[in-house]
C-alpha cells in the first residue's frame, strides 16, 4: 500500500467514526477527528461537511470560516461550492451584527 491509499483510508476511517459519535451526541470527540483530516488536507468533502455541521451548531463562525477556506484549498471537485456557501456564511454574519445593534 503506497502513503497516498493509507492517507485515504485514514481520513475515511476517520469519517465513518466522526459520523458514529454525531449520532451519539459526542460532537467534541467527532470534531478532533475531523479536524485530524483537515490537517491531512483531506480532499473529502464528507470531512468538511460533516466538520462545518458540528462548527455551524456551535455557532463558530471563525472556525466555519477557516474550515471554509480549508475546503476551497483542499477538495476540488466541491471548490465553488463552497466559496458560495462562504460568502452566504459571511452575509449571515453581517446580518446578525446589523441586527444586534
Amino acid at each position: 500500500m503506497n502513503g497516498n491509499t493509507q492517507l485515504e483510508i485514514s481520513i475515511l476511517k476517520n469519517e465513518i467514526i466522526a459520523e458514529k459519535l454525531i449520532k451519539e451526541k459526542k460532537p467534541g470527540e467527532a470534531e478532533r477527528l475531523l479536524r485530524r483530516n483537515v490537517e491531512l488536507k483531506s480532499g473529502s468533502y464528507r470531512t468538511y461537511d460533516l466538520l462545518l455541521k458540528i462548527l455551524r451548531e456551535k455557532g463558530s463562525y471563525n472556525d466555519v470560516i477557516k474550515v471554509l477556506n480549508s475546503a476551497i484549498r483542499n477538495s476540488k471537485e466541491k471548490e465553488k461550492a463552497y466559496r458560495e456557501l462562504r460568502k452566504v456564511a459571511i452575509l449571515n454574519e453581517l446580518i446578525k451584527n446589523i441586527s444586534e445593534r
